[in-house]
């Protein structure tokens, strides 16, 4: 008896471990743990790891998501976490972490996928080298773009050709504009010496980088001590991060970790780790898990301190709440507490921001801010509107005191605040039989946010004429001539159908051409030849019936044999081409 990954008996799933017994020395392998039965028992999905804090992993109006995962389902090997990107309007999944070109070779392994808004480009590290000029072996930062299938490294010095880092990439995230990539790294051969992790950004289309992590001025001071957990605006100019540095700004002489953002245009560096008020007081605490909104207008962050928000306390002394603060005017205002006041039992984070920081979303295990919502080991999601202090999110998922952890978390909403993705584990209507997998799902806050389930790709089915053969003329004393088109589809689309007549040709060089002249050709073959078209537009999903009288548009068919093709389309694609035979006679 043996527990392995899944694979070793047609019946188990290679995605998934479990237990198998076989009688010493030549017996069958046998599959155990699976319920009665001998039909292959499969997970239904693929296991999804959580993205990073702040990561943006919806694109701003909710069409894309992206995804790590490792799984054979997804066309891997499964031996590895890849970054996958889902179009939520086709459904269509696509390998972001790989070498250039449409097929080119897939990663080693990737972690921490960030999209940008219009969802084109994806950002995320590589365990193994992608590009020719990364040798190192070192884990670097790529961009993958999907409309011209290039994937660019980002982690290199200053200058198109610039060295690669010959340290770790140990965060990477996009902005919104797919214009540049914010990463940390201890490498030695960017700029500052080695040993203490800085901040970069990239401008993939100008081959600049730049150091974040330094004080006020284009030749400011490195920071003198580890900076991290960066985020960066839609526009690639603003850029938030931590530091324990004691020497990017006066008033922080402590090696706590503080919250900055620096302006890469003006070249300056904002402690933003304040007490309220744009001079206010340096907060003396430490402060987590930074996120900007797109518009560079408002942070937020994790933080015990009390005193940042006051009139808000008391606090619950050893839990992180979400603070956000408005970098135009210093006022500072507490995220995690529901619209009566009530400040959250339990740490809140992994925070995310709308454009303009006006909808906020972050992750708890509280049970006193929405009936129903938190508990015990299952977290939930939660969206707070600034303006009115409401707070709204997903559904429970699972049950509390549960093992392991259930529920949802690390959300990510969309520039526009219409759309909330996030990871889930638990059973609720929605996950159904994909409960006891950790999966990403997609949450309307407002309007409508793509939905592959709501708008398939069309499939035609069960395509027929009856009769299969009719006339254009009535027999004396009959009055039905024609046909009735007959079929289904999974949904509303149009369907094109096109008339091709069989017809007598003259093979020419292993082809099949038309007759030009009324003597009998030496070689005859068969061929199609157009007869017509015709369009009906928006048919209905389900059974559909078209009544045929051999009219093609303004012209009849001839008598004959044909060969008819249906396909459907609607905005998000096409089915496959269903060809039948068809017999049209004169009477």
């Amino acid at each position: 008896v043996w527990g392995e990954a899944g694979g070793a008996t047609p019946d188990s799933d290679p995605d998934a471990f479990g237990v198998f017994t076989r009688t010493i020395p030549g017996g069958p392998v046998v599959f155990a743990s699976r319920p009665s039965g001998n039909q292959p028992f499969l997970q239904p999905g693929a296991f999804v790891s959580p993205p990073e804090s702040g990561q943006r992993t919806i694109s701003g109006d909710g069409r894309y998501v992206v995804f790590e995962a490792g799984s054979t389902r997804l066309g891997t090997s499964g031996e590895s976490q890849q970054i996958f990107r889902r179009d939520l309007k086709t459904g269509k999944i696509e390998l972001a972490s790989r070498m250039s070109g449409t097929s080119g070779a897939m990663s080693q392994g990737s972690a921490e996928g960030s999209i940008s808004n219009d969802g084109s480009r994806v950002a995320f590290l590589s365990y193994e080298s992608l590009d020719p000029a990364d040798t190192d072996g070192e884990t670097d930062a790529y961009v993958r773009d999907f409309s011209n299938e290039t994937t660019t490294l980002a982690s290199r010095a200053d200058g198109p050709g610039g060295a690669v880092a010959d340290g770790d990439i140990e965060a990477a995230a996009i902005s919104g504009n797919g214009a540049r990539v914010v990463f940390e790294t201890d490498s030695s051969n960017l700029g500052p010496p080695g040993g203490d992790t800085q901040v970069y950004v990239r401008d993939v289309a100008g081959g600049q980088t730049f150091l974040a992590s330094r004080a006020t001025g284009g030749a400011g001071a490195a920071a003198n001590s580890d900076s991290d957990s960066p985020g960066i605006s839609n526009d690639g100019r603003l850029v938030v991060f931590v530091s324990r540095a004691t020497n990017l700004d006066p008033d922080d002489a402590d090696t706590k970790r503080d919250i900055y953002v620096r302006d890469l245009a003006a070249d300056t560096l904002l402690l933003a780790s304040r007490l309220p008020g744009l001079a206010g007081v340096k907060s003396d605490a430490f402060h987590y898990d930074p996120a900007i909104s797109g518009d560079g207008t408002v942070i937020a962050f994790r933080s015990k301190n009390e005193a940042l928000v006051p009139g808000t306390g008391p606090w619950p002394p050893s839990d992180d709440q979400i603070i956000a603060r408005d970098l135009a005017t210093g006022s500072n205002s507490l995220v995690s507490q529901a619209a009566g006041g009530v400040v959250a039992n339990d740490s809140a984070a992994n925070v995310s921001l709308n454009r303009d920081g006006s909808l906020i979303a972050f992750d708890t295990i509280a049970d006193n801010l929405l009936v129903g919502l938190g508990g015990e080991n299952r977290s939930a999601v939660f969206v707070k509107d600034m303006a009115t202090g409401a707070l709204t999110g997903p559904p429970a998922f699972g049950l509390t005191d549960n093992e392991p952890t259930q529920g949802s978390r690390s959300p990510s909403i969309s520039d526009d605040g219409a759309c909330l993705a996030f990871v889930a584990e638990g059973h609720n209507q929605i996950s159904g039989d994909f409960s006891d997998i950790q999966s990403s799902y997609v949450h309307v806050l407002s309007g409508t946010c793509s939905d592959p389930r709501g708008t398939p790709v069309p499939m035609l089915s069960k395509v027929s004429f009856k009769p299969k053969k009719f006339a254009l003329k009535a027999k004396k004393g009959k009055k039905k001539t024609g046909t009735k088109i007959r079929f289904r589809l999974n949904t509303k689309a149009t369907v094109t159908i096109s008339f091709k007549r069989r017809t007598i040709g003259r093979k020419v060089g292993g082809k099949c051409r038309r007759l030009n002249s009324s003597k009998a050709p030496k070689k005859r073959c068969v061929r199609y030849a157009g007869a017509g078209m015709m369009v009906k537009n928006n048919r209905k999903a389900g059974r559909n019936a078209i009544r045929f009288k051999g009219k093609v548009g303004k012209k009849k068919l001839k008598p004959g044999r044909y060969r008819v093709t249906f396909i459907a389309k609607n905005e998000v694609g096409k089915s496959k081409k269903v060809t039948r035979p068809l017999k049209v006679k004169r009477r």
